[in-house]
């Protein structure tokens, strides 16, 4: 009796243990960190899943923790890959809100090599848009922090290798150079830093410069064909100098004598030469003074008096319009012919000289319309004077001719006067 109760005792176990078994085989078990395990955050209905391509998973095991700034909001569901490309499937809480470009890394969370990952939520001004289920972090924003063994490798490697045994020997080769020298290397050092601040200021000049070298080279570069060709070209170039070499030098030597008569020419004559340009600054003053007005009245030659800017003003069609006053007065031609010339003058005296003769003032007037004015008379009014024509005293049958005027005696105006009374007394007689 006692037997057959401890073999349905152990077919029972057996039984058990296989339907467990059974049970965990059709549940995909893998082992314990396979299961959820119970407390950890964010594997309930309130989460979103995400996944993490990270470029090395370095020992990450599901159920560790996920954090935001060193709190825990999710966890790690299951590590696996995806080809060659580890890929780390989390479950993060409802309220936490994620901009897509997060930053994942997998950090250790304490020196027995637990791990955990930590999401780095980017500045405001720069966070985008926002991460929600089943979205992924890409490689580009995933990475790790040093782990122990990375830090303790690092520190072996400079105390062994690092030549911290050298650091006394700088530091008394510092000393012996620096030793005395205490001033000359502080003014270095500010001479530096006036330097490197002069730089900093000119960053944006320093900017352009580069871009337009860039620029100058991109240039260049366009016309690599060009230069190809020019260098081509120059061998041949070089060989038509080489050819004419003896007449390039005669025709340097030729140029170093007149260099040396200049020399000559300018050391004799200097003083001149310097009056001289010293005399023509008063009319080239001129000149510039001028302004546009030399070059404008230069329209005038050859079309006055029509100037090739107005005549569409006066020509219509085949009639032209011109009204023109002319001063032909011998003091306005005096002044506008012979201004600055040895003869200036002659016309304005000549201009008195026939004003006193004829006895006419220097008036304007219309010298076709207006009368001649005649101070005194030109033939004498006597009484005694026979008939006109006739010589006075002269009796009759003698000849009325006039007598031959005398020469002059010098006396211009008294000579032009008896010429003119001469002649209309002629005419009168006739």
């Amino acid at each position: 009796m006692m037997w057959t109760t401890k073999r349905t005792r152990r077919t029972t176990i057996q039984l058990a243990a296989l339907a467990i078994m059974v049970s965990l085989s059709g549940c995909g078990y893998e082992n314990l960190n396979s299961l959820t395990l119970p407390g950890t955050t964010g594997t309930g209905d309130d989460s979103y899943t995400l996944t993490i391509r990270v470029p090395n998973a370095l020992n990450v095991v599901p159920n560790s923790p996920v954090r935001v700034g060193d709190l825990e909001v999710g966890t790690i569901r299951k590590v696996e890959l995806d080809g060659v490309q580890p890929v780390i499937t989390i479950s993060v809480r409802d309220d936490v809100q994620l901009p897509e470009n997060v930053t994942a890394r997998i950090g250790q969370t304490s020196l027995f090599g637990a791990k955990h990952i930590e999401l780095l939520a980017p500045a405001p001004e720069v966070a985008q848009g926002s991460l929600s289920d089943g979205d992924v972090v890409e490689l580009a924003n995933a990475g790790a922090y040093p782990t122990t063994e990375d830090v303790l490798s690092s520190v072996a490697a400079l105390l062994n290798g690092g030549g911290l045994a050298q650091i006394k020997t700088i530091t008394t080769e510092l000393n012996r150079a620096l030793g005395g020298r205490e001033g000359t290397t502080r003014q270095a050092l500010a001479q530096t830093e006036q330097f490197v601040t002069g730089l900093d200021r000119q960053r944006d000049e320093i900017s352009r410069a580069i871009d337009s070298l860039d620029g100058f080279a991109r240039d260049f570069k366009k016309g690599n064909k060009t230069i190809a060709r020019a260098l081509e070209t120059f061998p041949d170039a070089l060989d038509v100098l080489s050819k004419e070499r003896e007449r390039l030098i005669a025709m340097l030597e030729a140029l170093g004598r007149f260099g040396d008569q200049t020399t000559r020419f300018i050391n004799r004559g200097g003083a001149n030469l310097t009056q001289n340009i010293a005399s023509l600054e008063p009319a080239l003053k001129a000149l510039a003074n001028a302004g546009t007005s030399l070059t404008d009245s230069l329209y005038l030659l050859g079309t006055v008096t029509f100037p090739i800017r107005t005549m569409d003003e006066y020509i219509r069609g085949d009639y032209v319009n011109l009204f023109a006053t002319l001063d032909l007065r011998l003091e306005s031609l005096d002044k506008a012919l012979l201004t600055g010339t040895p003869l200036q003058g002659i016309l304005t005296s000549a201009s008195g000289l026939l004003g006193q003769t004829i006895g006419l003032g220097g008036t304007a007037g219309n010298p076709l319309t207006d009368p001649i004015k005649v101070t005194e008379p030109l033939v004498p009014t006597d009484p005694s004077a026979g008939a006109a024509g006739e010589k006075p005293g002269a009796t009759k049958g003698e000849s009325t001719t006039p007598e031959k005027a005398p020469a002059p005696n010098g006396n211009v105006g008294t000579g032009l006067l008896d010429l003119l009374s001469g002649l209309l007394g002629q005419k009168a007689g006739g």
